[in-house]
């Protein structure tokens, strides 16, 4: 999703799996800066692209690239590397450069010290495809009856309680 005037679909982006693949001109080359996590504060309230948050969505905030765009961070001092989906804007602190969520800070290893030395760029073919196969799968984990411990292939119902009928109070009469 993104809002009108963040894009000019013909000239600044491509379709992607699963996200936006900006121009080379929205990120001309590699980004270098301080990034920083958001999260508990945060889970579950609107992001500026409209979802809501999840600290456990691999999601980040931005400046000015177009929502939905995928972008590849990688941490300074590691190496490691994830790709995220940008759904909202800031970082609101000027020596920052992105805030990522908890899951994917927590993968760059900068949860510890809440800020961490990074590089930005746009991902490859094969990091956005790969990026959109692990949602799928996620998707489908979150969608899928688990099988009930120690019965093999049984997936198990939880019975509700037929519900309780209204008494009312005879204190308020």
């Amino acid at each position: 999703m993104h809002w009108p005037g963040d894009v000019d679909p013909a000239a600044d982006i491509s379709v992607s799996p699963m996200g936006l693949r900006a121009n080379t001109a929205a990120l001309p080359g590699l980004v270098s800066g301080v990034a920083s996590w958001y999260g508990p504060g945060f889970h579950g309230r609107p992001t500026a692209s409209g979802e809501l948050f999840s600290r456990d969505d691999m999601t980040a905030a931005h400046r000015t690239l177009p929502m939905g765009t995928l972008l590849h961070v990688t941490n300074a001092n590691t190496g490691v590397g994830v790709v995220v989906r940008i759904n909202d804007r800031g970082p609101f602190h000027s020596n920052r450069v992105i805030d990522l969520s908890q899951a994917a800070a927590s993968a760059l290893g900068i949860m510890a010290k809440g800020v961490g030395r990074v590089e930005l760029r746009l991902p490859s073919d094969d990091e956005a495809v790969t990026f959109a196969r692990r949602l799928a799968e996620v998707a489908r984990e979150k969608v899928t009856p688990k099988a009930a411990p120690g019965r093999s292939g049984q997936v198990v119902v939880p019975r509700r309680s037929p519900p309780k009928p209204h008494r009312p109070n005879p204190s308020l009469r």
